[in-house]
């Protein structure tokens, strides 16, 4: 049961933080060696109906490839951002 409980605490926690539309600097999820993903991606899952499939990690979305758009998008995203564009782009 402890085991149970323990599991239920570290998926709730993982959910709210995917969930929560914020990729916060000091998330758990960002720092653990960036293996779940966060919640960039998973806002771009629900946004574009596409692709970030993976739930507790990104390894199975590298390996079937269903983040190469995201991928993209994302960087895109970083570089307007550096151009100091800064506008939301689909």
């Amino acid at each position: 049961l402890g085991t149970l409980a323990l599991w239920v605490m570290i998926r709730i926690s993982e959910i709210v933080d995917a969930h929560s539309g914020y990729s916060l600097p000091f998330s758990p999820w960002d720092l653990l060696l960036r293996i779940q993903g966060g919640a960039d991606r998973h806002e771009y899952h629900h946004s574009h109906n596409k692709g970030c499939y993976g739930s507790f990690t990104k390894f199975w979305d590298w390996v079937a490839g269903t983040d190469v758009e995201y991928n993209e998008w994302r960087a895109k995203r970083l570089a307007e951002k550096m151009q100091g564009g800064g506008k939301k782009t689909d």
